[in-house]
């Protein structure tokens, strides 16, 4: 039988600590900087899965051309909001 225990943080505010504006502005920017990283990578995953997609579409292009259609229209979806 195991254990686990998370600990949950504690704001400055309710242990009665204010940040410092420059601290606050320091993770202000470090907030924003990581959620551009996520946007970016999310965006650089959607392209991936849309090209893999298309490849995957070319090849059964000879053999079944109204479905490569229909995957290749889906890859267009997946681009069309980024």
């Amino acid at each position: 039988m195991s254990t686990t225990t998370l600990h949950a943080p504690t704001s400055m505010a309710v242990r009665g600590l204010a940040p410092s504006p420059r601290l606050r502005d320091l993770l202000g920017a470090l907030h924003l900087a990581r959620r551009l990283h996520a946007g970016y990578r999310d965006r650089s995953r959607r392209i991936g899965e849309a090209a893999a997609l298309r490849r995957y579409a070319d090849s059964v292009r000879e053999t079944d051309p109204r479905y490569a259609a229909d995957l290749w229209a889906a890859a267009d979806r997946h681009d069309q909001d980024l």
